[in-house]
């Protein structure tokens, strides 16, 4: 193979990587994105959560702004998620609906609460991301529990 060969046969794998991998090396489902979302609240890694919120839910903050916010809401109300499970909902084109369910704990409810959750995706430069979370119901847990 001669060397310009070589050097084609190298962009072309490159090239071929890069359309694989996206940028956050990811293609989420709406699914996932919620999952991750709430991961990444639990172990307090909100930097990482804003990767998953859309433009509206950032509301012109950058990451770092955004970050520290709900950091300090974390901290102040001593919130502490337990569990997340989540499933699937309606998907279209440019929209998605996800079901979560979320028990934690913070500084009103010390015994835990299970919140049953509607969250609202939409696809911003492909990649679905988190647009709003609606509180569907709650559950006060035991004090046993």
């Amino acid at each position: 193979m001669s060397k310009l060969g070589y050097y084609f046969f190298l962009l072309s794998l490159l090239s071929s990587i890069c359309v694989v991998t996206p940028v956050w090396g990811e293609n989420l489902t709406p699914q996932e994105v919620v999952l991750k979302y709430y991961q990444a609240l639990q172990n307090r890694d909100f930097a990482q959560a804003y990767r998953y919120v859309s433009q509206g839910m950032r509301a012109g903050k950058d990451q770092e702004k955004w970050a520290q916010e709900i950091q300090a809401l974390f901290e102040r109300g001593k919130v502490a998620i337990k569990e997340i499970s989540v499933s699937p909902g309606a998907v279209s084109d440019q929209e998605a609906r996800v079901n979560s369910t979320i028990t934690s704990k913070d500084l009103v409810n010390v015994n835990g609460l299970i919140e049953y959750n509607r969250d609202y995706l939409v696809l911003e430069d492909g990649s679905w991301k988190l647009e709003r979370t609606e509180l569907r119901d709650s559950k006060i847990l035991d004090p046993n529990y």
